[in-house]
């Protein structure tokens, strides 16, 4: 499991920057709040490779012959929205948590 806006309590500042405007304090809050929510949460086979990486890093990953997509651009389902995106919001964690609670519910409808 991959969350996309990095778990750790040091936040990068690539990520601060990102999804709080370069407020800390709000980039922690929205740690807090988002960061195990469905929106933020894919799959890659690489996750340790991943870490803390800025976005666009995670997205574009690949394996280090060049010969694998390890980041996002996998080719699963699951990340293709994620996979156009230039970058990741608060927003975006919402709109994508939406969509894949939608997606399962449509799934499991007797």
């Amino acid at each position: 499991m991959e969350h996309i806006f990095p778990e750790g309590e040091n936040i990068p500042d690539a990520w601060e920057k990102m999804i709080a405007n370069g407020d800390k304090s709000l980039a922690v809050q929205y740690r807090t709040e988002y960061v195990h929510t469905l929106g933020n949460l894919t799959i890659t086979e690489y996750n340790q490779d991943l870490s803390n990486m800025a976005f666009e890093q995670k997205r574009d990953r690949k394996s280090k012959d060049k010969s694998k997509e390890v980041g996002y651009r996998n080719g699963l389902f699951l990340n293709k929205d994620v996979v156009n995106k230039s970058t990741w919001t608060v927003e975006k964690i919402k709109a994508r948590t939406d969509i894949l609670v939608q997606l399962l519910l449509d799934m499991y409808t007797l």
